[in-house]
C-alpha cells in the first residue's frame, strides 16, 4: 500500500502529532511492509491559491503556479492512503496545509463535482480525483474536542464526500514529554498502534477501536486541577 503522510506541523519531524502518526504507521507495518512517504509541508514552497480556477479549465487540471504543488499533487493522487497529520491552529489546520488543500481543488473528487455539476454530487465522477482513502491524525492541547474540531471535521467531510475518512484526534495532550503523564500517554499510543494493525487488515476502524481512540486521555477533573501548569503542545 502506498501511504502518503502530509505533515502539516511547523515543527516538522519534532511534532508531537507525528509521534501519533508514526505510532499508527508502525501498527500498519506490523503484518506487511507498506511504502511510506512523509512530506514535511513546512519545508515545501507552496504559494497561496489565486482563486483563478484555471486548473479546472486545464485538461490535466494543472495549476498555473510553478511551485511544489505539482509534486504533492502527483503523490497524493498515487496514494492508497493519504494521512493528513496536523495540530489544530485556531480551530483549523495550519495555514500552509490550508494552502495545499486549496491548491488540490481539482483532485478532490466530490468538491470538483460540486462546482462543475451545479450541486449534482451524483453526477459524472472526476476521473482525475483521488481514488485512495483519507485519514486525519491531529492533536490539540486544550480539552473539549467537539468545540475545537467541528470546523475541521466539517471541512474534511466536504472534501472526502461519500467515501468518508477515518480520524485519530487527541485533545488535552498535556506535555507529552512529562514523565508524570507517561502511563496515560503510553496507553493511548498503544491503542493507536493496535488501530494501525486493524486498519492494515480491514481498511477501517471498528466501533470498539473508534471508542478507544475518541476517549479523553485525562478526565475533566484532572484538567481543571492542572490548568495552572498547563501549556499547549502541538
Amino acid at each position: 500500500m502506498n501511504i502518503l503522510v502530509l505533515n502539516g506541523s511547523p515543527k516538522g519531524t519534532d511534532s508531537n502529532t507525528m509521534l501519533l502518526t508514526n505510532t499508527f504507521i508502525k501498527g500498519l507495518n506490523k503484518k506487511s511492509e507498506n511504502n511510506i512517504e512523509v512530506i514535511n509541508i513546512s519545508k515545501k514552497h507552496i504559494e497561496h491559491c489565486l482563486g483563478c480556477l484555471k486548473c479546472l479549465e486545464d485538461p490535466e487540471k494543472k495549476c498555473i503556479i510553478n511551485d511544489d504543488i505539482s509534486e504533492i499533487t502527483e503523490k497524493y493522487l498515487n496514494s492508497d492512503l493519504a494521512i493528513w497529520s496536523f495540530p489544530i491552529y485556531h480551530h483549523g489546520v495550519p495555514s500552509k496545509m490550508k494552502a495545499i488543500i486549496d491548491r488540490l481543488l481539482p483532485c478532490i473528487s466530490d468538491c470538483f463535482k460540486y462546482i462543475i455539476f451545479n450541486n449534482d454530487i451524483d453526477g459524472k465522477p472526476n476521473e482525475l480525483g483521488h481514488k485512495g482513502k483519507d485519514m486525519i491524525i491531529s492533536t490539540y492541547g486544550l480539552p473539549y474536542k467537539t468545540q475545537n474540531y467541528d470546523a475541521v471535521i466539517s471541512q474534511f467531510s466536504q472534501i472526502c464526500g461519500k467515501k468518508g475518512f477515518e480520524k485519530i484526534i487527541c485533545s488535552s495532550l498535556i506535555n507529552i514529554q512529562n514523565e508524570q503523564y507517561q502511563v496515560e500517554i503510553e496507553e493511548y499510543l498503544y491503542d493507536i498502534y493496535l488501530a494501525g494493525i486493524e486498519y492494515s487488515t480491514t481498511g477501517f476502524f471498528s466501533k470498539n477501536t473508534r471508542e478507544k481512540l475518541e476517549r479523553e486521555i485525562f478526565t475533566q477533573e484532572f484538567l481543571k486541577n492542572s490548568l495552572k501548569s498547563f501549556f499547549w503542545v502541538y
